[in-house]
């Protein structure tokens, strides 16, 4: 179980240090500087409203089905990212 929770914690470190540090510079390609403090705390606002959803999803289905959802949601957006309208940047 320690191992396991050291983990969890190596991974939310690195995932703050992506946040902070690389995610700016990624930004930067698609949106002004001027923009970004209203663009990147999207991530965190969909992330929460996400949570009351899963949440009762995980009770009907179970935790390994919501995951599997999650993921297969992920993956659909990560590919349809590259498909988006110019004028939705």
């Amino acid at each position: 179980m320690l191992g396991f929770l050291l983990a969890c914690v190596v991974g939310a470190l690195a995932f703050q240090w992506h946040q902070s540090i690389s995610s700016s510079a990624l930004a930067l390609r698609h949106a002004s500087a001027a923009d970004l403090p209203w663009l990147l705390p999207v991530f965190w606002v969909g992330f929460n409203l996400s949570l009351l959803p899963a949440g009762l999803l995980t009770r009907r289905l179970g935790a390994a089905s919501t995951m599997a959802i999650g993921a297969e949601l992920a993956m659909l957006g990560t590919a349809g990212a590259p498909s988006r309208p110019r004028w939705a940047c």
